[in-house]
């Protein structure tokens, strides 16, 4: 989709591995939104620089060449501590539930 027909919003897919990115990202910008998707490894500053208003974490995290769930504990911590809104989806979202000791933030 061609990003002058969608709106100026912008999100970021940070992919965790697995397929599931794709789908989330395709979901965001059925609702006419643009997105983007990068490896969980891409440095923050990159992240923060695409000058996206939220960023998605999400993909099937646990399967051979997927994120870590220290990566996703640390990039999560990183977003948040940017100021950055979040949204975890999938495995990454019961790894943080217990970093946090089942409190949300």
């Amino acid at each position: 989709m061609e990003r002058d027909s969608l709106t100026r919003s912008k999100i970021i897919v940070l992919d965790l591995g697995g397929y599931g990115s794709h789908v989330v990202a395709r979901q965001v910008r059925r609702v006419k939104v643009y997105s983007e998707i990068f490896p969980i490894t891409t440095p923050l500053e990159d992240v923060l620089a695409k000058g996206a208003q939220g960023v998605i974490l999400t993909g099937r995290s646990g399967d051979a060449g997927s994120a870590s769930r220290e990566a996703v504990s640390r990039r999560a911590g990183e977003l948040s501590a940017a100021g950055m809104p979040i949204l975890v989806v999938g495995s990454g979202l019961s790894w943080l539930v217990e970093e946090l000791k089942g409190r949300g933030a």
